[in-house]
């Protein structure tokens, strides 16, 4: 669903550019263009910050998923092995789960900016042929 808005976004863009290559620059058109790449921005911004957020939520669902999983395994996993076996597992995994640092929060755009611009120029190169 994001990513269909982003591609409408980055489509009226495209759309604009198209329409307006061959026309005579004037006030009417720049102001045209002006709004239409205003529209182009409004639509593709909230798609890529809901995007970029939805990942790093996803990431901390999966992490805390993952630790749920092994702290509710981890009693019958040991639950046969000696008692002072038991113990030294434990205190071990003390001090991996419990006390330790939040992990910073990686944002990595679904686009790079220099991906765009070689996106832009390839389309340039493509329409003045």
């Amino acid at each position: 669903m994001t990513i269909g808005i982003f591609g409408c976004g980055i489509a009226v863009a495209a759309a604009t550019f198209i329409k307006f290559w061959d026309q005579p620059v004037s006030p009417e058109n720049i102001w045209s263009v002006a709004v239409r790449l205003l529209y182009a921005i409004a639509i593709t911004a909230p798609a890529w910050y809901t995007a970029r957020e939805s990942a790093r939520h996803r990431t901390n669902a999966d992490r805390a998923r993952q630790t749920e999983l092994e702290l509710a395994s981890i009693g019958p996993f040991i639950e046969l092995m000696p008692e002072e076996k038991k113990i030294e597992i434990k205190e071990a995994l003390t001090k991996s789960y419990f006390g330790r640092p939040i992990d910073s929060h990686d944002i990595q755009t679904p686009l790079d900016a220099l991906q765009i611009k070689d996106l832009v120029i390839e389309l340039a190169k493509v329409l003045k042929k």
